[in-house]
């Protein structure tokens, strides 16, 4: 298993964790957190089939470019291009 780490805060930080099931390269995004215990994971992770990271990639990309653009009416409930 490969993982990279990008922190978000002091105690917390998001991994993506890259493993092999049955052949295939799956990807889990998931935050964690520190805790007196060591890093434990905090919430779901969405795990997806490592072909498909370019099309997360964009759908990611597509919605930091509305969250850090000034919201007008309609922005989020535009269809995918």
């Amino acid at each position: 298993m490969k993982f990279f780490e990008a922190p978000i805060s002091s105690h917390e930080s998001f991994r993506a964790e890259i493993t092999v099931r049955k052949g295939k390269q799956i990807i889990a995004l998931s935050r964690w957190k520190t805790t007196p215990d060591g890093p434990k994971r905090a919430g779901q992770a969405f795990e997806f089939g490592g072909h498909r990271l370019a099309v997360v990639s964009e759908l990611l990309g597509a919605a930091a470019g509305v969250v850090s653009s000034p919201l007008d009416k309609g922005a989020l409930n535009e269809p995918a291009r």
